[in-house]
C-alpha cells in the first residue's frame, strides 16, 4: 500500500535532482547548465577570494578577499579595477552584501561591518559584534523583499530546532535574533540529497532576482541547495572539477548565476552560468 509518508519521500529524493541534466553531466537548477559554464580567470590577488557581488549599474563584480578587510572592484575580464578599498584591518572576512545603501561584510565569528561611502575617502565604518561564542559563519545575505540581513551558521552544534541556525540583524539595536525562515531543515535536507551523513555549512547565499528562491551554497559537501520560504526544495551536487572551491555566489538582475572560486591548486575564478531564455539575446540587465 502507498502510503502518503511513501510518496513524500519520493517526492524529496526526485527533488534532489530536480532540474535538468545533460548527457551525462551534472544535474542543474530549472533553466540553467551547471555543465557549461563561462570561465572568468582572476588574477593571483584574488586567489582567496570569499565573497561576490554583481553591481549591475557599472558591469563590475564587487569582491571580497578572505582575511585582508578589502572590497574590490573586479572587470568583466577579471582583472582588478583601481585600487582595493580597505574598510578594517586584517581578519577573516568571509562574505559580503549590498543593501542598496550599506555594504556588509562577515567575520568568521559572527561580527558584521556596515560599510558607508565605500570606494570614498570619507568612509563610514559600524561594527555589529556577535556576542555567542563558538559559532562559525561564512555567509551573509540580504533578503531584498524583506529588507531583512542575515548570517547563516556552518557549525554543526549551532542547529536550532533542526535547522542549521540562521539569525537576523537589527542595525536599530545591534542585537541578532534567530529567523527559520532563512534557516535550512537538516532532516529535510538530508533526505532530499539521499545523504544522511550530509551536513550542509553555507558559505555564500544569495536570493535569484526573478524567483524569490534562495540560493546557497556548501563547499563541504559541494552542494548547492534552493528554498523558498523556509523550505528546502530541491539540492544539486557539484562536481570537483568545476567547482574546485566554490565560495561565492551571486546574480545579475536578468537571472545570470555567477559562483566564484578559490585557487586552490589553480586560478580562482567566477563561473557564470546564463539563465536559458538569456542566452540567445543580450540583456540590459545582464552581464
Amino acid at each position: 500500500m502507498t502510503t502518503p509518508l511513501t510518496i513524500l519521500i519520493c517526492l524529496a529524493l526526485v527533488a534532489c535532482s530536480g532540474g535538468s541534466k545533460n548527457g551525462t553531466g551534472m544535474a542543474s537548477p530549472a533553466g540553467y547548465d551547471l555543465n557549461n559554464p563561462e570561465k572568468i580567470l582572476l588574477s593571483e590577488k584574488m586567489d582567496e577570494i570569499s565573497g561576490i557581488r554583481y553591481d549591475s549599474a557599472n558591469k563590475q563584480f564587487i569582491a571580497l578577499n578572505d582575511e585582508e578587510g578589502k572590497l574590490y572592484k573586479i572587470d568583466m575580464n577579471g582583472r582588478v579595477v583601481g585600487k582595493a578599498f580597505k574598510f578594517a584591518k586584517k581578519g577573516d572576512f568571509e562574505e559580503l552584501d549590498f543593501d542598496g545603501t550599506f555594504w556588509y561584510a562577515v567575520k568568521s565569528n559572527g561580527e558584521i561591518h556596515r560599510i558607508g561611502n565605500a570606494f570614498t575617502d570619507s568612509p563610514k565604518v559600524k561594527v555589529f559584534p556577535f556576542t555567542e561564542p563558538g559559532v562559525e559563519f561564512e555567509t551573509i545575505c540580504f533578503d531584498p523583499s524583506k529588507r531583512n540581513l542575515f548570517i547563516l551558521t556552518k557549525t554543526p552544534k549551532s542547529l536550532q530546532e533542526g535547522k542549521i541556525a540562521a539569525f537576523i540583524l537589527d542595525t536599530v539595536t545591534g542585537k541578532f535574533s534567530f529567523a527559520p525562515e532563512y534557516a535550512p531543515d537538516s532532516a529535510a535536507l538530508t533526505q532530499i540529497a539521499g545523504n544522511p551523513k550530509l551536513f550542509c555549512k553555507p558559505t555564500s547565499a544569495a536570493f535569484h532576482p526573478i524567483s524569490g528562491d534562495l540560493y546557497i551554497i556548501s563547499v563541504n559537501d559541494r552542494i548547492l541547495l534552493i528554498m523558498n520560504n523556509g523550505t528546502v526544495k530541491h539540492c544539486f551536487k557539484l562536481n570537483k572539477k568545476t567547482f574546485r572551491q566554490p565560495e561565492g555566489i551571486c546574480f545579475a538582475p536578468n537571472g545570470d548565476m555567477m559562483i566564484s572560486n578559490e585557487a586552490g591548486d589553480g586560478k580562482a575564478n567566477i563561473l557564470v552560468f546564463r539563465r536559458e531564455q538569456e542566452r540567445q539575446h543580450s540583456n540590459a540587465d545582464g552581464l
